[in-house]
């Protein structure tokens, strides 16, 4: 065989492949059986399980409440506010500090009989990060930072 040939036949052999990648599993198989009865004809290659295609996420959504007692987090925060290093650091500690009121505020919350009696427990403590967190920051990020923690009926009368 000449190398044209050659060239010609990996082509073809690959634009015949490709083509199958694209049809259904039952074109793929009935196309097996003929090239079985048929001698010389190449089999198609076998082809893995189709994974379901990836969905991509939303564009740059910021997902508030993934703080502590449903604060922004640190992420959110510094891209938000554009926080500088020491604030970023500072809000680090902040968090760090009221982990562990944090978490039993979120136990005896889960606890409570009812939702009400839940928020009652945490909204001190969270009124207390929020108000300790708004101190490090300047005039320009408090607005920013006011909106990012209000609750969402609020952040509606805001923007209007």
């Amino acid at each position: 065989m000449s190398y044209r040939g050659l060239t010609t036949g990996i082509l073809a052999a690959f634009a015949a492949a490709s083509m199958l990648a694209a049809w259904p599993a039952a074109a793929q198989e009935e196309m097996s059986q003929e090239n079985k009865d048929q001698p010389g004809q190449a089999q198609p290659p076998a082809q893995p399980p189709a994974e379901p295609p990836k969905q991509e996420e939303p564009p740059a959504k910021k997902k508030k409440g993934k703080g502590p007692l449903r604060l922004p987090d640190l992420r959110t925060l510094k891209e938000t506010l554009s926080l500088s290093k020491d604030q970023v650091k500072q809000v680090k500690e902040l968090y760090e500090s009221y982990a562990e009121k944090v978490a039993e505020a979120e136990k005896k919350a889960g606890e409570a009989a009812d939702k009400k009696t839940a928020r009652n427990e945490i909204k001190p403590l969270r009124d207390e990060i929020a108000g300790k967190l708004r101190e490090l920051l300047n005039e320009e990020q408090k607005p920013k930072f006011d909106e990012l923690i209000a609750p969402p009926k609020k952040r509606k009368e805001v923007q209007k």
